[in-house]
């Protein structure tokens, strides 16, 4: 990495002014043909090194300041590593509302997938990708049954007004999952392991769900996901037979209290 070193005190930090290149340091000039003499290598490789480590470390750990806090550093440092870019980013939405965290992971997927791609190593490719997508699996589910649990704790005029926002969430987040499918099948093209992915991506926003939508669009991906769909198809029928049933049961007792109003009526 290259860096503007000041000549007279050392000092790195220059900032152009006026056409001319300031050190903060020590207040010294420099013009820019001067500058670009002036420009050094800085070997920061064990900076990064050791930042990686702690960052890692604070992941496994689940501390999620510190693991933020040493992958901006890496990301700063070298704007390509993957791992810093999808973890400086996902570490900052936690806490964030749903709408938030699945814009910000949005816009750095596509930017992430490029970046993994330039593994030369297809197997470390393959390894990057299973990371990120459990992460982003548990991301999602954890915010779904949050969001479950929370609208549940409602009043029934809490839930008329939060519905919409509501469901807008729980779209947001499924979005999320089928995005990296899809854009990880564009990137790294149509295989064995990417569609494998792709699917997953769709089971999971299925199982979480029981959404139909899912479940026709998984098996236009692997028409032999006969389990999942099938499932979705028992549980709808279950659904139609609750109602059913309910159904019944309501005419049942309108009928017979019109039959008991009616003999009050003829004694």
């Amino acid at each position: 990495m290259k860096q503007l070193v000041c000549e007279m005190c050392g000092g790195k930090e220059l900032v152009k002014q006026d056409g001319v290149f300031v050190c903060q340091s020590c207040g010294t000039k420099y013009s820019v043909e001067d500058a670009k003499k002036m420009m050094v290598t800085i070997d920061n490789s064990g900076k990064l090194e050791n930042a990686l480590k702690n960052a890692r470390r604070a992941r496994e750990c689940n501390d999620h300041e510190q693991a933020q806090k040493y992958y901006d550093i890496v990301q700063m440092e070298d704007p390509e590593n993957w791992e810093a870019t999808f973890y400086s980013t996902y570490y900052k939405v936690m806490g964030t509302s749903i709408s938030q965290a699945t814009n910000s992971i949005v816009n750095v997927i596509k930017i992430v997938l490029k970046d993994i791609k330039k593994i030369d190593d297809i197997t470390q490719q393959n390894e990057a990708i299973k990371q990120i997508s459990t992460d982003l699996f548990n991301l999602a589910s954890g915010s779904y049954y949050n969001a479950i649990n929370n609208y549940e704790s409602l009043t029934f005029t809490e839930k008329v007004n939060r519905k919409e926002s509501h469901d807008i969430d729980v779209s947001n987040l499924m979005a999320m999952l089928i995005l990296f499918g899809k854009e990880l099948v564009s990137e790294f093209g149509k295989n064995e392991f990417t569609t494998s992915m792709h699917i997953k991506c769709y089971e999971t926003a299925l199982t979480l769900t029981n959404n139909k939508y899912y479940a026709d669009e998984l098996t236009k991906i692997e028409p032999a996901a006969h389990e999942l769909t099938a499932f979705y198809g028992r549980k709808e029928e279950e659904k139609k037979n609750f109602w059913r049933g309910c159904g019944a049961w309501i005419l049942f007792v309108f009928l017979f209290a019109l039959l008991g109003a009616l003999i009050g009526v003829f004694k």
